[in-house]
């Protein structure tokens, strides 16, 4: 953030429920919830000590201040707004994708090269985005992305039309000195192994399916990210239960073994997520092909 401005996303709040006399008409507009749009206004109220509201139960109304300080961002919202449509227009043809940055360094920028040699004009924009901004997918409502790309069940992201992309199997991984340190001969071995966790794909199910009727304690850290789940069992802190989409490339080179040939499907898979009201542009539709026909490539190895 440039220093001395508040963060953007609270002038748009702030004109947003100035215009429309309402903290939950604001929120519906932005898609967001009233209380986002509170915590909002809090926020750069605090970064100018300065009270733009009057808040009462029937109305909601700007203050002497607020009024003069709505001029100012209406005019520099009317400045981006139309540069953002200048950079639309010259580049339409940029295909622009939201993706977890587990999936972007492990599974999608390996097989680019294979897009680029179909499609040598094509313009791609990868958006990878940390775990704790998975669930935010304001920039695929708001049209900023094309697509979305997200590990989640079939019931999930319901006001999105999905693509389903890669079906997921999980099976334990560790790097190899530490399965040697560990001798992990047989499922019931882990249970003097460190076992890393993540809230996505548990260990319970595995066990079960593998006929461990009691499985090991949960003893090894968790982890939201799971490019960071193999980090660390890449760097021996322990054993992870892998997605096989995201674990190809690190068991092919040798900086993960899999530890058993038994793997268990899970409930969740890869979807490609885009805005229902709206048809796909050629050439993102053209992507969605590709990206198909690569996880079809995937399901045939």
């Amino acid at each position: 953030m440039t220093p001395g401005l508040p963060p953007l996303n609270t002038l748009v709040a702030f004109e947003a429920a100035a215009r429309l006399h309402s903290f939950v008409k604001a929120a519906r507009e932005l898609h967001v919830t009233a209380s986002a749009i509170s915590h909002r206004i809090k926020l750069l109220e605090q970064h100018y000590n300065t009270r733009f509201f009057i808040r009462d139960k029937q109305s909601l109304s700007l203050t002497r201040e607020g009024s003069v300080f709505l001029k100012a961002v209406l005019d520099a919202l009317l400045i981006l707004r139309s540069a953002s449509i200048c950079l639309k227009q010259d580049n339409q043809k940029t295909i622009r994708i939201n993706v977890s940055t587990a999936l972007a360094n492990k599974w999608l920028a390996h097989r680019l090269d294979g897009y680029y040699r179909e499609h040598d004009d094509a313009r791609l924009e990868i958006r990878a985005v940390h775990h704790t901004a998975l669930n935010e997918l304001s920039d695929l409502r708001s049209g900023e992305v094309d697509l979305a790309i997200r590990y989640c069940r079939a019931g999930d992201w319901r006001s999105f039309k999905k693509i389903r992309l890669l079906s997921v199997r999980v099976f334990p991984v560790c790097n190899p000195g530490y399965k040697s340190r560990h001798r992990l001969k047989t499922p019931r071995d882990l249970a003097r192994a460190t076992l890393l966790r993540s809230p996505r794909d548990p260990w319970e199910p595995w066990f079960r399916s593998a006929g461990v009727k009691t499985p090991p304690v949960a003893a090894g850290t968790e982890f939201s990210d799971a490019g960071l789940l193999l980090s660390a069992a890449i760097g021996g802190q322990g054993v992870a239960l892998a997605r096989d989409v995201l674990v190809e490339e690190d068991v092919s080179v040798g900086r993960l073994v899999r530890l058993f040939k038994h793997s268990v499907s899970t409930d969740s898979a890869y979807y490609a997520l885009h805005p229902s009201g709206s048809a796909l542009r050629p050439e993102v539709k053209a992507f969605v092909e590709w990206l198909t026909s690569e996880s079809s490539v995937k399901h045939e190895r």
